[in-house]
Protein backbone atom coordinates (compact mmCIF):
# COMPACT_ATOMS: atom_id res chain seq x y z
CA UNK A 1 0.00 0.00 0.00
CA UNK A 2 1.30 3.62 -0.65
CA UNK A 3 -0.22 6.86 0.30
CA UNK A 4 0.36 9.86 -1.83
CA UNK A 5 -1.27 13.75 -1.43
CA UNK A 6 -2.10 15.58 -3.96
CA UNK A 7 -3.37 19.62 -3.91
CA UNK A 8 -5.48 20.78 -7.07
CA UNK A 9 -5.17 24.32 -6.02
CA UNK A 10 -6.82 25.60 -2.54
CA UNK A 11 -10.18 24.16 -2.51
CA UNK A 12 -9.53 20.37 -3.16
CA UNK A 13 -6.89 17.93 -1.70
CA UNK A 14 -6.80 14.43 -3.19
CA UNK A 15 -5.28 11.62 -1.13
CA UNK A 16 -4.66 8.01 -2.87
CA UNK A 17 -4.08 4.75 -1.92
CA UNK A 18 -3.22 2.42 -4.16
CA UNK A 19 -3.67 -1.46 -3.59
CA UNK A 20 -3.25 -4.96 -5.56
CA UNK A 21 -5.29 -8.19 -4.96
CA UNK A 22 -6.08 -11.37 -6.88
CA UNK A 23 -8.85 -10.91 -9.65
CA UNK A 24 -10.30 -12.98 -11.99
CA UNK A 25 -8.35 -16.13 -13.33
CA UNK A 26 -4.85 -15.26 -14.07
CA UNK A 27 -5.03 -11.44 -13.73
CA UNK A 28 -4.12 -9.07 -10.90
CA UNK A 29 -6.61 -6.20 -9.79
CA UNK A 30 -4.72 -3.13 -9.12
CA UNK A 31 -6.79 -0.47 -8.05
CA UNK A 32 -6.44 3.02 -6.48
CA UNK A 33 -8.85 4.18 -4.06
CA UNK A 34 -8.90 8.03 -4.03
CA UNK A 35 -10.26 10.47 -0.71
CA UNK A 36 -11.34 14.01 -1.63
CA UNK A 37 -11.77 16.94 0.69
CA UNK A 38 -13.63 19.76 -0.98
CA UNK A 39 -12.53 22.21 1.36
CA UNK A 40 -14.51 25.42 0.21
CA UNK A 41 -17.94 23.18 -0.19
CA UNK A 42 -18.04 20.94 2.93
CA UNK A 43 -15.42 19.73 5.46
CA UNK A 44 -16.29 15.58 4.42
CA UNK A 45 -14.17 13.22 2.32
CA UNK A 46 -15.47 11.56 -0.45
CA UNK A 47 -14.37 7.86 -1.68
CA UNK A 48 -14.03 6.77 -5.33
CA UNK A 49 -12.03 4.04 -6.50
CA UNK A 50 -10.65 3.10 -10.05
CA UNK A 51 -8.78 0.16 -11.11
CA UNK A 52 -7.30 -1.86 -14.24
CA UNK A 53 -6.45 -5.61 -14.42
CA UNK A 54 -3.14 -6.88 -14.98
CA UNK A 55 -2.29 -10.53 -16.44
CA UNK A 56 -0.18 -12.18 -13.64
CA UNK A 57 2.56 -12.66 -16.25
CA UNK A 58 3.32 -8.94 -16.19
CA UNK A 59 3.34 -8.37 -12.67
CA UNK A 60 6.12 -7.79 -10.87
CA UNK A 61 6.10 -7.13 -6.89
CA UNK A 62 4.71 -3.45 -7.37
CA UNK A 63 5.70 -2.85 -10.73
CA UNK A 64 4.41 -4.15 -14.30
CA UNK A 65 7.41 -4.67 -16.13
CA UNK A 66 9.00 -1.95 -14.32
CA UNK A 67 6.56 0.47 -14.43
CA UNK A 68 5.12 1.00 -10.67
CA UNK A 69 1.25 0.65 -10.34
CA UNK A 70 1.30 4.15 -8.94
CA UNK A 71 2.85 5.20 -12.32
CA UNK A 72 0.69 3.08 -14.63
CA UNK A 73 -2.67 4.26 -12.86
CA UNK A 74 -1.70 7.68 -13.10
CA UNK A 75 -1.28 7.68 -16.83
CA UNK A 76 -4.17 5.51 -17.61
CA UNK A 77 -7.35 6.21 -14.97
CA UNK A 78 -5.98 8.90 -12.25
CA UNK A 79 -5.31 11.89 -14.38
CA UNK A 80 -8.64 11.59 -16.38
CA UNK A 81 -10.25 11.35 -13.13
CA UNK A 82 -8.12 14.30 -11.64
CA UNK A 83 -9.43 16.48 -14.72
CA UNK A 84 -12.98 15.16 -14.37
CA UNK A 85 -13.32 16.34 -10.97
CA UNK A 86 -11.52 19.58 -11.29
CA UNK A 87 -14.73 20.31 -14.15
CA UNK A 88 -17.12 18.77 -11.89
CA UNK A 89 -15.92 21.29 -8.99
CA UNK A 90 -15.66 24.38 -11.55
CA UNK A 91 -19.78 23.37 -12.11
CA UNK A 92 -20.52 23.44 -8.81
CA UNK A 93 -19.65 26.87 -7.92
CA UNK A 94 -21.17 28.38 -10.72
CA UNK A 95 -24.55 26.44 -10.01
CA UNK A 96 -23.84 27.44 -6.21
CA UNK A 97 -23.81 31.24 -7.92
CA UNK A 98 -27.32 30.78 -8.46
CA UNK A 99 -27.97 30.32 -5.09
CA UNK A 100 -28.91 26.69 -5.80
CA UNK A 101 -27.86 24.74 -2.65
CA UNK A 102 -27.34 21.26 -2.98
CA UNK A 103 -27.18 18.61 0.05
CA UNK A 104 -23.95 17.22 0.97
CA UNK A 105 -25.20 13.48 0.09
CA UNK A 106 -26.23 14.95 -3.30
CA UNK A 107 -22.63 17.04 -4.06
CA UNK A 108 -21.39 13.16 -3.23
CA UNK A 109 -23.26 11.71 -5.62
CA UNK A 110 -23.01 14.10 -8.25
CA UNK A 111 -18.95 13.72 -8.29
CA UNK A 112 -19.01 9.84 -8.23
CA UNK A 113 -21.73 10.26 -11.43
CA UNK A 114 -19.57 13.12 -13.25
CA UNK A 115 -16.24 10.54 -12.84
CA UNK A 116 -18.07 7.33 -12.89
CA UNK A 117 -20.57 7.82 -15.74
CA UNK A 118 -22.74 5.44 -13.40
CA UNK A 119 -25.99 6.75 -11.34
CA UNK A 120 -25.36 5.87 -8.06
CA UNK A 121 -27.76 3.88 -6.18
CA UNK A 122 -30.86 5.66 -5.30
CA UNK A 123 -30.02 8.64 -7.22
CA UNK A 124 -32.88 7.44 -10.05
CA UNK A 125 -35.06 7.15 -7.03
CA UNK A 126 -34.28 10.80 -6.03
CA UNK A 127 -34.05 12.67 -9.22
CA UNK A 128 -38.05 11.34 -10.04
CA UNK A 129 -39.07 12.76 -6.55
CA UNK A 130 -37.53 15.95 -7.38
CA UNK A 131 -39.41 16.08 -10.17
CA UNK A 132 -42.10 17.52 -8.07
CA UNK A 133 -39.91 20.80 -8.57
CA UNK A 134 -39.56 20.49 -12.53
CA UNK A 135 -36.81 22.34 -12.80
CA UNK A 136 -34.73 21.71 -15.92
CA UNK A 137 -32.04 20.58 -14.23
CA UNK A 138 -34.15 18.43 -12.23
CA UNK A 139 -36.20 16.64 -15.60
CA UNK A 140 -32.25 16.64 -16.82
CA UNK A 141 -31.03 14.61 -14.69
CA UNK A 142 -34.34 12.12 -14.30
CA UNK A 143 -33.57 11.67 -18.47
CA UNK A 144 -30.29 11.01 -17.91
CA UNK A 145 -31.03 8.01 -15.30
CA UNK A 146 -32.94 6.14 -17.67
CA UNK A 147 -29.97 6.02 -19.93
CA UNK A 148 -27.08 4.99 -18.03
CA UNK A 149 -25.29 3.08 -20.71
CA UNK A 150 -24.64 6.30 -22.75
CA UNK A 151 -21.49 7.55 -23.54
CA UNK A 152 -19.98 10.04 -21.04
CA UNK A 153 -19.74 12.51 -23.93
CA UNK A 154 -23.34 11.91 -25.17
CA UNK A 155 -24.32 13.15 -21.07
CA UNK A 156 -22.58 15.66 -20.67
CA UNK A 157 -24.03 17.49 -24.20
CA UNK A 158 -27.38 17.24 -22.12
CA UNK A 159 -25.58 19.07 -18.94
CA UNK A 160 -23.83 21.60 -21.23
CA UNK A 161 -27.26 22.68 -22.94
CA UNK A 162 -29.16 23.01 -19.46
CA UNK A 163 -26.09 24.97 -18.36
CA UNK A 164 -25.98 27.24 -21.09
CA UNK A 165 -29.53 27.74 -21.50
CA UNK A 166 -29.63 28.56 -17.50
CA UNK A 167 -26.98 31.22 -17.81
CA UNK A 168 -29.10 32.62 -20.58
CA UNK A 169 -32.11 32.59 -17.87
CA UNK A 170 -30.77 34.23 -15.65
CA UNK A 171 -29.09 37.11 -17.91
CA UNK A 172 -32.70 37.85 -19.39
CA UNK A 173 -34.74 37.11 -16.86
CA UNK A 174 -32.91 38.10 -13.94
CA UNK A 175 -34.05 35.41 -11.71
CA UNK A 176 -32.69 31.98 -10.92
CA UNK A 177 -33.09 28.28 -12.74
CA UNK A 178 -36.72 28.09 -14.25
CA UNK A 179 -39.42 25.41 -14.30
CA UNK A 180 -39.76 23.29 -17.66
CA UNK A 181 -43.96 24.32 -17.39
CA UNK A 182 -42.33 28.38 -17.29
CA UNK A 183 -40.49 28.13 -20.45
CA UNK A 184 -42.49 29.01 -23.63
CA UNK A 185 -41.94 28.49 -27.24
CA UNK A 186 -40.73 31.94 -27.89
CA UNK A 187 -37.82 31.80 -24.30
CA UNK A 188 -36.30 28.48 -26.60
CA UNK A 189 -36.43 30.81 -29.96
CA UNK A 190 -34.51 33.72 -28.52
CA UNK A 191 -32.60 31.00 -26.43
CA UNK A 192 -31.27 29.32 -30.32
CA UNK A 193 -30.90 33.01 -31.11
CA UNK A 194 -28.18 34.14 -28.03
CA UNK A 195 -26.34 30.89 -28.87
CA UNK A 196 -25.60 31.59 -32.56
CA UNK A 197 -24.72 35.32 -31.63
CA UNK A 198 -22.09 33.46 -28.82
CA UNK A 199 -18.31 33.78 -30.78
CA UNK A 200 -16.97 30.28 -29.63
CA UNK A 201 -20.96 28.46 -30.25
CA UNK A 202 -20.77 26.83 -33.65
CA UNK A 203 -23.82 26.13 -35.73
CA UNK A 204 -23.83 22.08 -35.20
CA UNK A 205 -23.53 22.89 -31.29
CA UNK A 206 -26.10 24.64 -31.64
CA UNK A 207 -28.05 22.07 -33.36
CA UNK A 208 -26.90 19.86 -30.33
CA UNK A 209 -27.69 21.72 -27.36
CA UNK A 210 -31.51 22.35 -28.84
CA UNK A 211 -31.41 18.53 -29.63
CA UNK A 212 -30.86 17.96 -26.57
CA UNK A 213 -33.17 20.36 -25.03
CA UNK A 214 -36.10 19.12 -26.97
CA UNK A 215 -34.96 15.83 -25.85
CA UNK A 216 -35.58 16.79 -21.99
CA UNK A 217 -38.44 18.64 -23.05
CA UNK A 218 -40.24 15.53 -24.14
CA UNK A 219 -39.75 13.73 -21.21
CA UNK A 220 -41.29 16.36 -19.57
CA UNK A 221 -44.11 15.99 -21.75
CA UNK A 222 -44.08 11.88 -20.92
CA UNK A 223 -43.97 12.64 -17.24
CA UNK A 224 -47.16 14.65 -17.49
CA UNK A 225 -45.16 17.85 -16.22
CA UNK A 226 -46.19 20.07 -19.43
CA UNK A 227 -48.54 18.94 -21.71
CA UNK A 228 -46.47 20.49 -25.08
CA UNK A 229 -43.15 20.64 -25.82
CA UNK A 230 -42.18 24.30 -25.80
CA UNK A 231 -39.33 22.89 -29.17
CA UNK A 232 -41.03 20.89 -31.98
CA UNK A 233 -40.51 17.88 -33.22
CA UNK A 234 -39.86 20.11 -36.56
CA UNK A 235 -39.26 23.50 -37.76
CA UNK A 236 -36.51 25.21 -35.16
CA UNK A 237 -33.56 22.86 -35.14
CA UNK A 238 -31.52 23.59 -38.23
CA UNK A 239 -30.25 20.41 -39.91
CA UNK A 240 -26.08 19.85 -38.92
CA UNK A 241 -24.03 21.01 -41.61
CA UNK A 242 -21.22 18.86 -43.11
CA UNK A 243 -17.61 19.56 -40.87
CA UNK A 244 -14.64 19.13 -42.02
CA UNK A 245 -13.18 15.63 -42.86
CA UNK A 246 -10.14 15.59 -40.91
CA UNK A 247 -7.65 12.51 -42.67
CA UNK A 248 -3.77 12.08 -42.19
CA UNK A 249 -1.64 11.85 -45.51
CA UNK A 250 0.79 9.37 -45.85
CA UNK A 251 3.50 12.11 -45.32
CA UNK A 252 2.01 12.94 -42.07
CA UNK A 253 1.31 9.70 -40.67
CA UNK A 254 5.40 8.75 -41.27
CA UNK A 255 5.90 11.69 -39.47
CA UNK A 256 3.93 10.13 -36.48
CA UNK A 257 5.76 7.04 -37.08
CA UNK A 258 9.41 8.60 -36.93
CA UNK A 259 8.75 10.19 -33.59
CA UNK A 260 11.78 8.63 -31.87
CA UNK A 261 10.24 5.95 -28.91
CA UNK A 262 13.23 6.92 -26.93
CA UNK A 263 11.81 10.64 -26.34
CA UNK A 264 8.33 9.12 -25.33
CA UNK A 265 6.94 8.34 -22.00
CA UNK A 266 5.78 4.10 -22.13
CA UNK A 267 1.93 5.87 -22.03
CA UNK A 268 3.09 8.08 -25.01
CA UNK A 269 4.17 5.39 -26.38
CA UNK A 270 1.95 3.17 -26.58
CA UNK A 271 -0.82 5.32 -27.72
CA UNK A 272 1.46 6.29 -30.59
CA UNK A 273 1.35 2.75 -32.12
CA UNK A 274 -2.86 2.96 -30.64
CA UNK A 275 -3.42 5.67 -33.20
CA UNK A 276 -0.78 4.13 -36.09
CA UNK A 277 -2.81 0.66 -35.68
CA UNK A 278 -6.36 2.55 -36.07
CA UNK A 279 -4.91 3.91 -39.10
CA UNK A 280 -3.77 0.60 -40.45
CA UNK A 281 -7.34 -1.32 -39.58
CA UNK A 282 -10.06 1.45 -40.09
CA UNK A 283 -11.52 0.67 -37.19
CA UNK A 284 -12.54 2.80 -34.22
CA UNK A 285 -11.07 3.06 -30.67
CA UNK A 286 -14.28 1.54 -28.81
CA UNK A 287 -13.84 -1.21 -31.34
CA UNK A 288 -10.15 -1.69 -30.31
CA UNK A 289 -10.77 -1.78 -26.78
CA UNK A 290 -13.86 -4.93 -27.42
CA UNK A 291 -11.49 -6.83 -29.56
CA UNK A 292 -10.92 -10.24 -27.83
CA UNK A 293 -8.76 -13.21 -28.87
CA UNK A 294 -11.59 -14.95 -30.52
CA UNK A 295 -12.11 -12.24 -33.17
CA UNK A 296 -8.60 -12.44 -34.42
CA UNK A 297 -7.42 -15.66 -36.73
CA UNK A 298 -4.66 -16.63 -38.25
CA UNK A 299 -4.16 -16.57 -42.46
CA UNK A 300 -1.38 -17.45 -44.18
CA UNK A 301 1.10 -14.79 -43.09
CA UNK A 302 -1.25 -12.54 -41.30
CA UNK A 303 -4.24 -12.28 -39.32
CA UNK A 304 -7.78 -11.16 -39.89
CA UNK A 305 -9.88 -9.55 -37.47
CA UNK A 306 -13.80 -10.54 -37.69
CA UNK A 307 -16.51 -9.22 -35.49
CA UNK A 308 -19.56 -6.88 -34.74
CA UNK A 309 -19.73 -3.34 -34.49
CA UNK A 310 -20.70 -2.11 -30.98
CA UNK A 311 -22.53 0.83 -32.75
CA UNK A 312 -25.04 -1.35 -35.00
CA UNK A 313 -23.73 -4.95 -34.60
CA UNK A 314 -22.81 -4.87 -38.34
CA UNK A 315 -20.28 -6.99 -38.69
CA UNK A 316 -17.03 -5.47 -40.74
CA UNK A 317 -13.62 -7.88 -41.30
CA UNK A 318 -10.01 -6.42 -41.64
CA UNK A 319 -7.36 -8.48 -43.12
CA UNK A 320 -4.54 -6.93 -41.08
CA UNK A 321 -1.44 -4.89 -43.45
CA UNK A 322 1.41 -5.69 -42.59
CA UNK A 323 1.76 -2.41 -40.69
CA UNK A 324 -1.26 -3.63 -38.69
CA UNK A 325 0.77 -7.38 -38.32
CA UNK A 326 3.56 -5.57 -36.83
CA UNK A 327 2.33 -3.12 -34.38
CA UNK A 328 -0.26 -6.05 -33.43
CA UNK A 329 2.73 -8.82 -32.95
CA UNK A 330 5.05 -6.34 -31.10
CA UNK A 331 2.58 -4.40 -28.99
CA UNK A 332 -0.42 -5.97 -27.91
CA UNK A 333 0.09 -10.04 -27.98
CA UNK A 334 -3.64 -10.99 -28.95
CA UNK A 335 -4.76 -9.12 -25.91
CA UNK A 336 -6.35 -5.49 -25.77
CA UNK A 337 -7.10 -5.65 -22.36
CA UNK A 338 -6.38 -2.28 -19.81
CA UNK A 339 -6.90 0.57 -22.75
CA UNK A 340 -6.23 3.57 -21.68
CA UNK A 341 -10.00 5.78 -21.56
CA UNK A 342 -10.37 7.36 -25.03
CA UNK A 343 -10.48 11.35 -23.61
CA UNK A 344 -6.87 10.13 -22.49
CA UNK A 345 -5.73 8.93 -25.66
CA UNK A 346 -6.99 11.39 -27.44
CA UNK A 347 -4.98 14.35 -25.60
CA UNK A 348 -1.81 12.47 -26.05
CA UNK A 349 -2.65 11.98 -29.78
CA UNK A 350 -3.02 15.35 -29.83
CA UNK A 351 0.51 15.52 -27.88
CA UNK A 352 2.02 13.45 -31.20
CA UNK A 353 0.47 15.76 -33.71
CA UNK A 354 2.17 18.84 -31.93
CA UNK A 355 5.68 16.85 -32.01
CA UNK A 356 5.86 15.93 -35.00
CA UNK A 357 4.56 19.35 -36.49
CA UNK A 358 0.77 18.34 -37.58
CA UNK A 359 -1.66 21.49 -37.52
CA UNK A 360 -4.84 19.08 -37.41
CA UNK A 361 -7.43 18.93 -34.80
CA UNK A 362 -6.42 14.60 -34.07
CA UNK A 363 -8.46 12.56 -32.32
CA UNK A 364 -8.64 8.48 -32.39
CA UNK A 365 -11.66 9.01 -34.84
CA UNK A 366 -9.00 10.57 -37.78
CA UNK A 367 -7.39 6.93 -37.83
CA UNK A 368 -10.55 5.51 -39.18
CA UNK A 369 -10.60 7.98 -41.38
CA UNK A 370 -7.67 8.23 -42.65
CA UNK A 371 -7.65 4.28 -43.47
CA UNK A 372 -10.88 4.98 -45.62
CA UNK A 373 -9.36 8.20 -47.50
CA UNK A 374 -6.32 6.30 -48.50
CA UNK A 375 -8.47 3.32 -49.48
CA UNK A 376 -10.06 5.44 -51.74
CA UNK A 377 -7.15 7.69 -53.30
CA UNK A 378 -5.65 4.36 -53.68
CA UNK A 379 -8.14 3.17 -56.48
CA UNK A 380 -9.66 0.11 -54.07
CA UNK A 381 -13.19 -0.78 -54.38
CA UNK A 382 -15.95 0.88 -51.83
CA UNK A 383 -17.73 -1.94 -51.48
CA UNK A 384 -14.63 -3.68 -49.86
CA UNK A 385 -14.32 -0.77 -47.78
CA UNK A 386 -17.65 -0.51 -46.77
CA UNK A 387 -17.22 -4.36 -45.58
CA UNK A 388 -13.92 -3.22 -43.62
CA UNK A 389 -15.47 -0.29 -41.84
CA UNK A 390 -18.90 -2.00 -41.02
CA UNK A 391 -20.94 0.46 -42.86
CA UNK A 392 -24.76 -0.48 -43.71
CA UNK A 393 -24.08 1.62 -47.11
CA UNK A 394 -21.61 2.93 -49.13
CA UNK A 395 -23.29 6.38 -48.74
CA UNK A 396 -21.73 6.19 -45.36
CA UNK A 397 -18.93 5.27 -46.62
CA UNK A 398 -18.23 8.29 -48.90
CA UNK A 399 -18.56 10.59 -45.61
CA UNK A 400 -15.60 8.78 -43.96
CA UNK A 401 -13.62 9.47 -47.17
CA UNK A 402 -11.19 12.58 -48.64
CA UNK A 403 -10.41 11.93 -51.42
CA UNK A 404 -7.43 13.91 -53.42
CA UNK A 405 -8.48 15.76 -56.53
CA UNK A 406 -5.39 15.11 -58.22
CA UNK A 407 -5.72 11.45 -57.49
CA UNK A 408 -9.25 11.37 -58.72
CA UNK A 409 -8.08 12.84 -62.27
CA UNK A 410 -5.12 10.65 -62.22
CA UNK A 411 -7.59 7.57 -61.38
CA UNK A 412 -9.52 8.59 -63.70
CA UNK A 413 -7.19 8.87 -66.77
CA UNK A 414 -5.84 4.97 -66.16
CA UNK A 415 -9.79 4.15 -65.80
CA UNK A 416 -10.80 5.58 -69.47
CA UNK A 417 -7.59 4.03 -70.58
CA UNK A 418 -8.72 0.42 -69.95
CA UNK A 419 -12.32 1.32 -71.47
CA UNK A 420 -12.42 1.03 -74.81
CA UNK A 421 -15.53 2.96 -74.85
CA UNK A 422 -14.01 5.93 -73.05
CA UNK A 423 -10.98 5.65 -74.82
CA UNK A 424 -12.56 6.19 -78.05
CA UNK A 425 -11.32 9.52 -79.88
CA UNK A 426 -14.41 10.38 -82.41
Amino acid sequence: MNVIITKLGRDLETKHVYHAKPGKKGYYQIYVRIYLLIKTIKKHETLISTGIAVPKDKWLGRTIKGTSIETKIKNERLDDILDLIKDWLHDLKKVKNLNLQLAKTEIENDLKEKVTGKTPKGRKDLYLSKLAEHTITAVKDSYVATIPTATKTYKNNFRLAVQKFSLWWVQEHGEGEPNVSDISPYDCKQFKAWLERQPNIKHNTVSTYMGRLRTIFFHAVDRELITKSPIPRRGLIDGFEKGEQVSLTVDELSRIQNIPDTVLTPTQRRVKYIFLFLCSTGMGYGEMKSVVKEHIEQVEDTFMLTKARNKTQVEFTVLFSPQAKNIYTNFFKQSFDGLPSIEYVTRLVKQLAASAGINKNLTTYVGRKTFASQWMNDGNNIYYLQQILGHASTSTTMKYCNVDKEEMIKQSHEAYKKNTFHSQLN
